[in-house]
């Protein structure tokens, strides 16, 4: 008899929902695993994809200029895909598929100021050694602008001069009347005879003319007040160049302005001048009011003893010198004609655009910048006589100072700039010369010496020494436009032209006098310049430089489209493979991630 084995179910059941347990546990914890390599892979994925796409920086930028950015920012999230794409094919079991891809940040060439350009920038003159031999130039570029406020200073001594001009010719033709009706009397004084009627009428209308040229003139009064006015504005100009020129330039100008002040203080020249013409006013009313009852030689002498004491002194240079002649004409006929030969001159304009420039910002400062700036300036860019190869403007540097629309304007602009800045500083230079101010204080005593005013010989020999500096400029400027070189602070023998001569240097088509070598050539005054700039509109006119030119081979190319630094987050889905975790869920059920990555050239 066969016995039926009867087992319980119980241990089966148990050990199936174990073995679920277990299963479930091992499938999470390999799904978590997955989950977290998973976000790593994508993380490191998105990091080598952005790198990678930052890896094709452009070329030509980097070839003609040593900047580093990648060129098509607007590219920049296609990009990105396409390289995480391909990882997230590549991953296996822990693949993943680009949802898509967002920029969160960008830096481009021209944000920020142009902070990244100019990061490269200095990076470049670093490594040229450029930095700290233009920063060791840093007290030269103090000079520069000292030179430019000295002429600014002259410059205004001009227009004293024209209108103290104007004034004395005022003062003299009174005077004149005064004299002419002075000898009439004592001619009549001094005759036998006695003094008819006629004579009395004829002294009568010589009276009627000298009343009208010594009665109250607006012309004259409105010459007055325009000195006046023109001294209160150059006695605060002269303040506020207190804090931009040395302790001694100071001094100088100072003590120069306070003779122009004496002159037409309350007691000083046009006082003096006023009250002779109402001495001579009086007297002329006197004639005027004769009448036949009282003798004509009590009232003659009444008259000689009323009219001032005239000096017998007379002009000793009968007109103005040649130097002071082509220095008021020395722009007649454009700067350009003046220091070059104007045939060979580029004739380029710019055009198209917009440029960086147009949308330039508060750019980054600082000493070191600039000086790297400009030094790169000097290294890249093409100048007058060094010309750049573009199909707008060859004078590039000059472009990047002026920022004028055609190669002589920017030229001009430049040269215009060195001319100020070498006429101050010769003039300042001439100051301190005791020979040559002699020479200069001798021709001013010949021309208007005779006056007896000592302010209005001072202001002459200023003048002159201020045209005779000019006249050294122009010719330092074609020394440096001739590839030549010019110190910044002369010695007695690097001054080129005598007073006698000094006059010749305005004249058209003249060669310098010699081109020599030295530390201060014309590139060095264009990087002496630059460091006078505001930075902002240089560092962009750089770039607008760079973008005309690489765009003849690249019409697409554009600097605000220049990437150095972006920041990229992407969204990419992944499917379960163990098991469907509640975390990170997406659409239809999968994994959702969002890796984000950063790079930069120099960030």
């Amino acid at each position: 008899m066969i016995r039926e084995a009867r087992c319980q179910g119980s241990v089966t059941v148990f050990f199936a929902l174990t073995l679920t347990l277990i299963l479930a546990v091992i499938c999470t914890t390999l799904e978590s695993a997955r989950y977290s390599l998973l976000s790593y892979f994508a993380s490191q994925a998105q990091g080598a994809a952005v790198e990678s796409v930052f890896a094709g920086y452009y070329r030509p930028l980097w070839e003609n200029y040593h900047l580093l950015f990648m060129a098509d920012s607007a590219g920049l999230e296609a990009m990105v895909e396409k390289e995480l794409a391909k990882a997230g094919e590549r991953a296996g079991s822990y693949g993943f598929q680009v949802g898509s891809v967002q920029a969160v940040r960008t830096v481009t060439a021209v944000d920020q100021g142009g902070a990244a350009f100019l990061r490269q920038v200095r990076k470049d003159g670093e490594a040229h050694g450029l930095s700290s031999l233009l920063e060791s130039m840093s007290d030269q570029a103090t000079l520069i602008e000292e030179g430019e406020e000295v002429f600014a200073y002259v410059e205004s001594l001009s227009g004293y001069g024209e209108t103290i001009s104007q004034l004395e010719e005022e003062y003299r033709i009174a005077e004149e009347a005064g004299r002419a009706l002075k000898e009439q009397v004592d001619a009549l004084l001094e005759g036998s005879g006695g003094v008819s009627s006629e004579q009395m009428e004829a002294l009568k209308k010589q009276a009627q003319e000298a009343l009208g040229l010594c009665g109250e003139d607006e012309a004259l009064l409105k010459l007055e007040e325009q000195l006046a006015g023109r001294l209160k504005s150059g006695r605060e100009r002269l303040e506020e160049q207190k804090s931009q020129v040395s302790a001694s330039s100071y001094e100088m100008m100072e003590k120069e302005f306070l003779s122009l002040e004496e002159y037409a203080s309350e007691g000083g020249r046009s006082a003096e001048a006023g009250k002779q013409r109402e001495m001579i006013r009086a007297q002329a009313e006197r004639i005027l009011g004769w009448s036949q009852d009282q003798p004509p030689e009590e009232l003659l002498k009444e008259v000689k003893e009323g009219l001032p004491a005239f000096s017998e002194r007379k002009a000793t240079a009968s007109e103005e010198p040649k130097l002071l002649e082509a220095a008021k004409d020395w722009k007649g006929g454009g700067l350009l004609a003046l220091l070059t030969d104007e045939s060979t001159l580029s004739d380029g304009v710019l055009k198209g655009g917009p440029y960086p420039s147009e949308i330039s910002g508060p750019a980054a400062e600082g000493l070191a910048s600039k000086a790297a700036a400009a030094g790169y300036m000097t290294e890249h860019f093409g100048r007058y006589g060094s010309e750049g190869k573009s199909e707008l403007l060859v004078y590039e540097a000059e472009y990047i100072l002026g920022g004028k629309a055609s190669d002589r304007e920017n030229l001009e602009y430049v040269a215009g700039r060195l001319t100020a800045v070498r006429t101050g500083l010769n003039f300042l230079y001439l100051m301190g010369d005791q020979a040559k101010r002699a020479e200069a204080e001798a021709l001013a005593a010949g021309l208007v010496g005779f006056t007896g005013i000592a302010p209005l010989v001072r202001l002459a020999s200023l003048l002159i020494l201020g045209a005779w500096s000019l006249a050294e400029a122009v010719e330092d400027v074609r020394l440096l436009l001739s590839e030549g070189s010019v110190p910044l602070i002369k010695k007695e023998t690097d001054w080129k032209l005598s007073l006698s001569q000094a006059y010749k240097a305005f004249g058209k088509g003249q060669e310098a006098v010699s081109a020599e070598e030295g530390t201060w050539d014309y590139e060095a005054y264009l990087a002496l310049l630059f460091l006078l700039g505001d930075g902002e509109k240089e560092y962009f006119r750089m770039m607008d430089v760079i973008e005309w030119n690489l765009r003849k081979e690249d019409a697409g190319f554009f600097m605000e489209n220049c990437l150095s630094f972006c920041e990229v987050q992407a969204t990419v889905y992944a499917e379960p493979m163990f098991l469907h975790l509640p975390f990170g869920e997406g659409n239809g059920g999968r994994y959702e991630l969002r890796p984000t990555a950063a790079y930069g050239y120099q960030e």
